[in-house]
């Protein structure tokens, strides 16, 4: 670098030090508005507890969680649902382990819901003959 260029940047250094300082808003906005401009922004509103969600509210974050996985998803993504997947399959286990066992043992699909499974009294088409299955299977 020759003197010409330190003079400049000397006068830059100069005039920066001249402006007033920004306000704490106008920092907050900026960065608000950096924050934004990155192609992988999401914005970060945490989810309520699943212990929160009613049976149905978890079934449907279930299912819809499943569409989510069939669109483009990038690597980050594609880990983020999967764990809420297991995060959803984990309190659903939580508040009926016979009702999601029985889900599962239906032939449950990615897909499906587990919710008839979850009632008190489920339909008579979704109650499972747990000798009829262990005879199938030969054990």
């Amino acid at each position: 670098m020759n003197r010409d260029h330190f003079g400049w940047l000397h006068a830059c250094g100069r005039w920066l030090r001249s402006l007033p300082a920004p306000s704490t808003a106008q920092l907050n906005a900026w960065s608000a508005a950096l924050a934004y401009a990155g192609p992988d922004y999401v914005a970060c509103v945490p989810p309520p507890p699943l212990s929160d969600l009613t049976d149905e509210q978890l079934c449907l974050e279930w299912r819809a969680s499943y569409v989510a996985l069939q669109g483009p998803v990038s690597h980050r993504q594609l880990i983020r649902i999967v764990r809420e997947r297991q995060a959803y399959l984990d309190e659903l286990e939580r508040r009926s382990p016979q009702g999601f066992t029985a889900w599962l043992a239906s032939g449950a699909w990615a897909s499906s819901t587990p919710l008839p499974y979850l009632t008190e009294n489920p339909p008579d088409d979704q109650l499972i003959d747990w000798d009829e299955l262990f005879r199938e299977h030969g054990t």
